[in-house]
């Protein structure tokens, strides 16, 4: 009894000691290395999430910062950079060293699903000019500010009719391939255009036509802009932070749909994406829903990020995949 105690009591500190040992080591090596060291916990969000929440770090010199998990299995980016993701295992210490040249304000982020809060996994990193300061953004405000567009209205297709003319959706998704083949014009889209509304406007140009090719034409003319590399990263994109909650087909049928106080928008239900306009949905991805689970991205991505994720989400019910 006395030697199964004694062993138990080993076993514990060895347990709780390698930690230790290793995080102390890192911070040895590292600080010998010559580079600023910066330390990171990623906890659940319900504990704190980061800390500490806001790092600062010099413009054009190199920082390392040393993560680790007291948790669950976490994961590292910063979002507008190459910087991640990187997991972050509980247990373990990860460095990562950043170099940023640009000052400016960033936001790095967990991109696991570790809980149902998990978007709330997000801190602030200070990237200064030599005299400590963070210059303000100079990006361009979305186009949902300049154009004025209401976020929180209903939306979807009856909004968006001529003088309250029914829009029959089409029995099948429309196919763009096919719409390419057409031999008619293809419109052009702009920000402010909805399917619907092009698909209005093919009608009257085109009496003779059947709306199923008319359809067809509609999903060309949002396909046919789209570079494959930007679908290929929207997809990424959709994969990395939207499925969970949305789905793999968007319908809003992911795992952490079931949590969430609202249920998240169905991508792929046509009365909804055939009247709502690019714009509108560039904004509800980098503002985000008001009172609802799903996050801001505008802090996170790029712009071509944003659009590309636009793009992608068309093709769950309007341009096929």
């Amino acid at each position: 009894m006395k030697n199964e105690r004694i062993a138990s009591i080993i076993l514990g500190l060895i347990f709780l000691g390698l930690p230790a040992v290793a995080f102390g080591y890192q911070q040895f090596r590292t600080t010998a290395a010559g580079i600023p060291v910066l330390d990171l916990e990623a906890q659940l969000p319900e504990a704190g999430g980061w800390q500490p929440e806001v790092l600062r770090i010099p413009a054009g010199e190199p920082v390392r910062l040393r993560i680790h998990s007291p948790d669950v299995w976490h994961s590292f980016s910063i979002g507008r950079t190459e910087i991640g993701p990187i997991d972050i295992l509980p247990g373990q210490v990860i460095e990562i060293d950043v170099l940023i040249d640009e000052p400016g304000t960033y936001t790095f982020f967990c991109t696991r699903w570790c809980s149902t809060n998990h978007w709330r996994m997000r801190g602030t990193l200070e990237v200064v000019t030599p005299d400590g300061t963070v210059p303000p953004s100079s990006r361009e405000p979305a186009p949902y500010i300049a154009l004025g567009l209401d976020l929180d209205t209903r939306h979807g297709e009856g909004e968006h009719q001529a003088e309250n003319e029914p829009v029959a959706t089409p029995d099948t998704p429309p196919s763009a391939v096919k719409g390419a083949t057409l031999g008619l014009p293809v419109p052009s889209a702009s920000l402010t255009d909805t399917p619907a509304g092009v698909f209005q406007a093919l009608r009257a140009a085109n009496p003779d036509t059947l709306d199923a090719d008319l359809w067809d034409l509609t999903a060309y003319a949002w396909r046919q802009p789209v570079s494959d590399d930007s679908l290929v990263l929207g997809d990424a994109l959709y994969s990395r932070d939207c499925v969970a909650c949305h789905g793999p087909e968007g319908e809003g049928d992911g795992i952490m749909a079931r949590d969430l106080a609202e249920a998240p928008v169905d991508w792929a239900e046509p009365v909804f994406m055939y009247g709502v306009s690019d714009a509108l949905l560039h904004g509800k991805i980098v503002r985000g829903g008001m009172g609802t689970g799903m996050p801001g991205w505008g802090d996170i991505y790029a712009d071509n990020e944003a659009w590309a994720l636009v793009a992608f989400l068309r093709t769950f019910a309007l341009t096929g995949r």
